[in-house]
């Protein structure tokens, strides 16, 4: 597995100001956020040469946090403006199509998947932690009795 550096020639720095990105140990994908409010999915073409693919979060604040879910199918990245976007993998749109959840009064720290991939935990400065059913019907299949709740 090739080095992402600033010699690669597939990198790009996202912004001054990065949050810590995430591998997945199945897909082999980097995910990584910035302070500009994106975050990029990178894949590695051959040693040392990465591609990387913007998708935006579609929040109004610095982004501080992401994560795979355990499938690899989608991630979820939380913000400054007290929101979680999580995103998956669209032919059309690449990484796109977020679904945001909201519910926080401060900054999102931390987020957190379920082994199953369909739920999402999260945490804030605020002092609270939130949890959302992060189901897509389309990324992730019939509901086959996994644990399943309703948001408001």
């Amino acid at each position: 597995m090739g080095r992402l550096s600033p010699s690669s020639p597939g990198w790009m720095r996202t912004t001054p100001l990065s949050a810590p990105g995430e591998w997945h140990p199945v897909t082999n994908l980097l995910v990584s956020c910035s302070h500009d409010r994106n975050a990029f999915v990178w894949t590695e073409k051959s040693p040392n040469d990465f591609e990387k693919k913007l998708c935006i979060l579609q929040n109004n604040r610095a982004a501080t946090c992401v994560k795979w879910s355990p499938d690899g199918k989608k991630f979820a990245g939380g913000c400054g403006s007290r929101q979680v976007s999580g995103c998956s993998f669209d032919e059309e749109e690449n990484w796109g199509g977020p679904k945001v959840f909201r519910g926080h009064k401060s900054t999102v720290l931390a987020v957190s998947w379920h082994p199953n991939s369909t739920i999402l935990a999260t945490c804030s400065s605020d002092g609270l932690c939130s949890v959302f059913s992060a189901y897509i019907k389309e990324v992730d299949g019939p509901a086959d009795g996994r644990p399943a709740f309703k948001t408001q």
